[in-house]
């Protein structure tokens, strides 16, 4: 498995919560989607802390944080964690990048808990509805038989699954470092424990105050990602109230797997 290690932890209500800051400058937070972890900013974080200082996590339930029954990992939970952590980072407007489902966290700390950012930059973002594929409704359905299905058919499923998020194709040691941290018996109950918990009445709420979103906002799409159409950044960009979009090339839903150059650009030109 290639090599990301979050040497730093927070405990946020009973449970550990692995991140990382690395550089200086002004301070800039990365919050990854799903099905990643933090892995996902491994190509671009150490080149943006050149001149910022990067703010990097993984989020309750995925990666080296914390897996356990009994929490919600969606909603709420998610948004009272960052929350928490730019509290402890002693952050009061960093420029906020967050990737899939990590959007919805971000824009709901912004909308819910009152946090304010300096920017706000949404890449391939799961934050509108429908944000749920027919294979996770069906795992959602039968829940405790994904949860608990025999660990060589559940890699199978992964393999399969976990690659279509890139463009150009997912080698050995990139499916490792996302499949790894699911790969025990406890990150395949909390793999699909996140799906059990995911809760569209809660990006329901967060589009209804698009319009309220305060800071402006870059919106960057994979040009072939197969996973969100463009037609749902598309509609993001209508319903918030000062916001660019840019496709990224030769990227698919992990742009930052398939054209990291890019997404650096990106970040540093609007930053």
């Amino acid at each position: 498995m290639a090599s990301w290690i979050l040497g730093k932890r927070f405990h946020f209500n009973g449970d550990e919560i692995a991140y990382e800051v690395m550089g200086d400058g002004p301070p800039l937070v990365l919050v990854h989607g799903f099905p990643g972890n933090s892995f996902s900013w491994r190509q671009v974080a150490p080149t943006l802390a050149r001149n910022h200082r990067v703010h990097v996590y993984d989020m309750l339930g995925f990666g080296q944080s914390a897996k356990r029954e009994g929490h919600n990992i969606f909603g709420d939970s998610q948004t009272r964690l960052l929350a928490a952590l730019l509290e402890h980072w002693k952050l009061d407007a960093p420029l906020m990048v967050a990737h899939d489902i990590g959007t919805a966290p971000a824009l709901g700390a912004h909308l819910f808990e009152g946090l304010q950012y300096r920017r706000l930059i949404l890449l391939s973002a799961a934050v509108l509805n429908p944000s749920v594929s027919a294979n996770s409704m069906h795992a959602r359905t039968h829940l405790k038989a994904y949860q608990t299905m025999p660990a060589k058919l559940y890699a199978q499923i992964m393999r399969a699954h976990i690659p279509t998020t890139m463009h150009t194709g997912m080698n050995e040691e990139i499916f490792q470092g996302y499949f790894g941290p699911w790969s025990t018996a406890e990150g395949q109950a909390a793999y699909y424990r996140f799906l059990g918990d995911f809760e569209e009445p809660y990006l329901d709420r967060i589009e209804a105050k698009l319009d309220q979103v305060v800071p402006e906002t870059l919106i960057l799409w994979g040009d072939d990602d197969t996973w969100i159409p463009l037609a749902r950044g598309e509609r993001l960009q209508k319903l918030l109230p000062r916001a660019t979009l840019r496709l990224v090339p030769k990227a698919g839903h992990f742009l930052m797997d398939d054209n990291p150059d890019a997404v650096i650009r990106e970040i540093e030109a609007f930053a």
